[in-house]
């Protein structure tokens, strides 16, 4: 064999290592501690900003704006559609929203785009800001008797089916007397087919108002009122609607004009008359208001910076329990406001009548890695049933979004599963015990699920557990 040949061989032999080692990189993306049953795995060109399932299909958007469909069993893709641009910044969200036959992408620009479902056809696209200088919005979308109410620094009423402009109220013109400088719609404002904001002059004597869907005319005032607002970490911290249940409106408050604090407020759903508040305190050093909440039977449920969750009977306000997570001195190095504090949602369990909880704080420093705690309480005397301390590493702001912390409980599988950064954590709800981890090179977004099926965004794969 001459010189020539062996070069040549060396050659392919090279290429073969390489071709092999970028294969081995792109599978070692998908490789756990203790690998789940992976039903399909999908590459894709880029990356995913959302994903959704419904009637056995997976829905994803990407960030050049193109929407995609995928068979939930087998990955293969049914098709492809665009929304002409991109549909968000890292640092942003956007939202997808299914209704029967039609699938509706909120995104950058105030815009929303209506797909078939089925076939990928757009349908519609409108562009709902009243106001040019707040274009860069994300809408919220919600929907009703086959309105979709599109709300960004106004509200607009439209045909959920044509998109057709019904009505549309900006609070920034004077519509109403009642309306002064500041109106703002209440995170969560869009409640039992109505709208619930808060106005008044220049954060002081502001009142809450709630808006009727239909036309857009007030429905009441409460007596309540609030003064004063928090400017931090560039936004203003206003009351937020924490549950809308059973006839009330639960308020979530950070600042009485005086003082911080962490009271709750609740208003007759059809009067807007206070029925009972409590403040259930804002410790020193610690970020006041609720770090996650949700509704079970009669109890409202609700956390704390501190650690603390509480039961809240939603008749009259007493706490029916309230218990104190350990934390592990997570919070010795913690300042209002100098550090990061992130919390999950509070996920139910009502078949075995159990909450699910995580919390979080940014260590000071360059890396700003995070250390947290996801806890498992009894629902019916609060009790810890198990405690899992968690460490993430590298969560540093130049991630590719780094802000995504996301809970989600899976019923069918007995499991919890933790995504934060780049990476995603699965833990057995009865025990607590880590099940799997994975680690991505940029970011992973929140699993869905369809009955036991798991179905997860990460870098360039789309991917499904069992």
């Amino acid at each position: 064999m001459n010189r020539r040949s062996l070069f040549l061989i060396a050659i392919g032999l090279i290429a073969i290592i390489v071709v092999s080692s970028v294969i081995v990189y792109e599978l070692g993306l998908m490789r756990s501690n203790n690998p789940s049953a992976v039903l399909w795995q999908n590459p894709i060109e880029h990356f995913a900003t959302f994903i959704a399932v419904d009637d056995g299909k997976v829905f994803m958007t990407d960030d050049t704006g193109n929407v995609r469909c995928f068979d939930s069993q087998t990955g293969e893709s049914i098709w492809n559609g665009s929304v002409g641009g991109y549909i968000a910044h890292y640092w942003r969200e956007h939202r997808i929203a299914i209704i029967e036959n039609r699938l509706y992408v909120a995104y950058e620009n105030a815009r929303v785009s209506c797909f078939d479902k089925n076939n990928g056809t757009l349908l519609w696209t409108i562009q709902n800001a009243m106001n040019e200088g707040y274009f860069y919005r994300y809408p919220s979308i919600s929907f009703e008797d086959d309105v979709m109410y599109v709300i960004t620094d106004g509200i607009s009423a439209r045909d959920a089916i044509t998109g057709e402009l019904l009505w549309e109220v900006n609070p920034f013109l004077e519509h109403y007397p009642d309306y002064q400088s500041r109106v703002y719609l209440l995170g969560g404002g869009f409640l039992d087919g109505e709208f619930v904001y808060a106005a008044g002059d220049d954060f002081s004597n502001m009142h809450y108002y709630k808006i009727n869907i239909k036309n857009g005319s007030i429905i009441w005032r409460s007596n309540v009122t609030w003064d004063g607002a928090i400017f931090a970490l560039g936004g203003f911290f206003i009351p937020g609607i924490a549950a809308n249940v059973q006839g009330r409106i639960i308020i979530s408050m950070i600042y009485d004009g005086t003082s911080l604090s962490n009271q709750l407020i609740c208003l007759d759903s059809a009067s807007g008359e206070e029925l009972w508040s409590i403040d259930v305190g804002a410790d020193e050093g610690q970020e006041p208001g609720v770090y996650g909440s949700a509704v079970y039977n009669d109890l409202f449920l609700c956390a704390k910076a501190d650690g603390y969750l509480y039961a809240v009977n939603l008749t009259n306000g007493n706490i029916e329990w309230k218990t104190k997570v350990d934390t592990y001195n997570l919070f010795s190095y913690n300042s209002r406001f100098s550090n990061q504090v992130q919390a999950s949602s509070i996920k139910i369990d009502d078949q075995n009548q159990r909450l699910f909880w995580y919390l979080n704080v940014a260590e000071s420093g360059p890396l700003h890695n995070y250390t947290g705690t996801l806890c498992n309480l009894d629902l019916s005397n609060g009790n810890v049933n198990w405690i899992q301390p968690l460490k993430i590493e590298n969560g540093s702001y130049g991630s590719f979004k780094w802000h995504t912390l996301s809970l989600a409980f899976n019923n069918d599988v007995n499991k919890v599963f933790l995504t934060k950064n780049k990476g995603l954590w699965i833990f057995d709800a009865t025990t607590g015990d880590l099940v799997q981890s994975q680690q991505f090179e940029h970011y992973v977004l929140p699993p869905v699920f369809q009955s036991n099926e798991t179905f997860v965004a990460a870098d360039l794969w789309l991917f499904a557990y069992s």
